[in-house]
């Protein structure tokens, strides 16, 4: 479809506020809310029908927060991948865990359809190559399932195709993988979209209902809908803040589309003409 002829959608305010690095948004379905994380801050936020708070902080920087079906809270931070205790509010650190090296730590991370924990790392001074995502299988062995990467960020899955699709940021482009439902395993890697870098840097995603990836982009005021099959830009969502940073479906009829954002590393100019920068966002798309 030519995206001139798509009706223009224009997101609204779901949560303002100045998370330095907001990320990571998920809809936890049964309780009817959104969580997302403040990476620097070592926040976690939650927005239900009684408002937006914070539910928990940590002395670590929380890349990013899973909800399993049971409710019992995941993170990835600086420290490794472990649970929140929902009684003592304390981070528990899972045995096996990866430990990031000084100088890096945990950044998107995301439950597959199937309950395994996808998490990926980046160094602090963004060292090319440093970077790996693992994958904690339902028994708690942890894997290296990609390393070489620099930026890790999004991931989506799109089971009917047995696919898996992921980011690394710097490389400008989102990859596809061959993806063993059974198992996790990934394989056959290949680039299935070309971000121009004028569009901004991709960094987190998610899997529409229909199969195509909505995603973040960094320093482009927009998240863009992508058709992974032929690579091509279907619609850009413009946003009114320079960097988008992830992105997920939700709500009650799973068709309203939340977006992070971040403040971190503007100047005082640009946060002034950034009013909105570090706040949520919420675009109802049609269907």
């Amino acid at each position: 479809m030519n995206p001139s002829a798509m009706p223009a959608l224009k997101p609204a305010v779901f949560v303002p506020g100045r998370c330095l690095l907001g990320e990571g948004p998920v809809w936890d379905y049964p309780r009817h809310r959104l969580l997302w994380v403040d990476i620097l801050r070592g926040q976690l936020w939650c927005a239900d029908s009684t408002g937006a708070r914070v539910i928990w902080t940590g002395n670590t920087h929380l890349g990013a927060v899973a909800v399993q079906p049971d409710g019992a809270l995941l993170a990835a931070t600086q420290e490794g991948i472990g649970f929140i205790n929902n009684t003592t509010g304390k981070w528990d650190k899972l045995p096996g865990s990866p430990v990031p090296a000084k100088g890096e730590r945990f950044n998107d991370g995301k439950l597959d359809p199937f309950g395994r924990f996808w998490a990926g790392t980046l160094t602090y001074d963004l060292t090319s190559g440093a970077a790996s995502l693992y994958r904690m299988d339902s028994s708690g062995k942890f894997t290296r399932v990609v390393s070489g990467a620099t930026i890790s960020n999004g991931l989506a899955w799109d089971v009917p195709r047995r696919r898996m699709y992921y980011i690394d940021t710097m490389t400008q482009k989102i990859d596809c993988f061959d993806y063993d439902i059974a198992t996790g395993d990934i394989s056959s890697r290949r680039t299935v979209v070309k971000v121009p870098s004028s569009m901004g840097n991709p960094d987190g995603m998610c899997l529409a209902p229909d199969g195509t990836l909505y995603v973040a982009l960094w320093d482009g005021w927009t998240v863009a809908n992508f058709d992974p099959d032929g690579g091509h830009l279907i619609q850009s969502i413009p946003v009114p803040a320079a960097r988008p940073t992830s992105c997920c479906f939700g709500g009650d009829d799973n068709h309203t589309l939340f977006i992070t954002t971040a403040c971190d590393g503007l100047s005082e100019q640009a946060l002034s003409a950034q009013p909105l920068a570090g706040s949520v966002f919420s675009v109802q798309l049609p269907g």
